[in-house]
């Protein structure tokens, strides 16, 4: 399902075989003319066909050109959560409320606030995260809504999560046209940073959190589009964004690697940030 262009930030693995990266799933969308058709038949990285209805903050984040680049999460009416890799150059718009990437309402961006410290160097890309203000606001409905931000100290460790996107479902796969979702577990920080441990450069952050379905057969997870995406997870009967997708580990060959975690942006890091500009959520 997801790897995106999770940046193209190399770093050099242990071993001899090809180098493998970091990979921030966004950037490498935005120009959709040059990535392949998919058949109705393709999935996520095993990921299956959702229904918005079911998750009505999915957000497509568009190109000026109207093209599907990354993902967002719906806060507000007027407020969009995504990754700061998806936000770098200007003229998006969003599409809300299809199952479809390329339908449902679209609206303009009154602007764009990406975090002040994101970084995305050294195999860190710390403050992975983005606020977008509408220029109008949305009609919420049954495929139209926000989500709840997550309570402070929420670790989400070993739970049952699911990842959203219309990401590429393989490595060198085109993107779905039919929103993809993938159940998946939480990692404790110290599993995921043992799965990482082979790879050189790699430095994962107290602001990260990891999902991997440790024993799944063909491996499965996020790749190129699904970027700026929700991680949402449900704690005791309540739906919350818990992680914005943010990076993943890939080959130059193959693109997405899902036998590694893929890596989100831990919202409870940010729930002050995020507060500072949307209040009251």
């Amino acid at each position: 399902m997801m790897q995106t262009v999770v940046l193209l930030l190399c770093v050099v693995v242990i071993g001899n075989a090809e180098v493998l990266q970091i990979w921030q799933p966004g950037k490498d969308l935005m120009n959709e003319d040059n990535l392949k058709h998919l058949t109705n038949t393709s999935r996520i990285i095993q990921g299956q066909d959702a229904d918005i209805a079911d998750f009505p903050w999915q957000v497509s984040l568009r190109t000026s050109s109207d093209s599907h680049t990354c993902g967002g999460i719906i806060l507000t009416d007027t407020w969009i959560l995504t990754a700061a890799h998806c936000t770098q150059g200007s003229g998006y718009t969003i599409r809300v409320g299809d199952t479809n990437r390329n339908n449902g309402e679209r609206y303009q961006v009154r602007r764009v606030i990406n975090h002040a410290n994101y970084n995305d160097g050294s195999g860190t890309i710390s403050n992975d995260i983005s606020l977008i203000e509408l220029s109008s606001s949305l009609s919420f409905g049954s495929t139209v809504a926000p989500i709840s931000l997550p309570p402070a100290g929420q670790l989400f460790e070993s739970a049952s999560c699911v990842i959203t996107g219309w990401g590429r479902t393989c490595g060198t796969c085109g993107l779905p046209t039919i929103l993809q979702k993938l159940n998946t577990l939480a990692l404790r920080n110290t599993e995921c940073a043992n799965y990482m441990r082979p790879i050189s450069g790699v430095n994962l952050l107290s602001s990260h959190i990891c999902v991997h379905n440790q024993n799944s057969n063909p491996q499965d997870g996020a790749c190129n589009g699904d970027s700026g995406g929700p991680m949402t997870c449900t704690v005791s009967g309540q739906t919350y964004v818990a992680g914005v997708t943010s990076w993943v580990i890939s080959s130059q060959s193959t693109g997405c690697l899902p036998d590694y975690p893929s890596v989100y942006t831990r919202v409870t890091s940010f729930l002050s940030w995020i507060r500072l500009y949307v209040p009251g959520v």
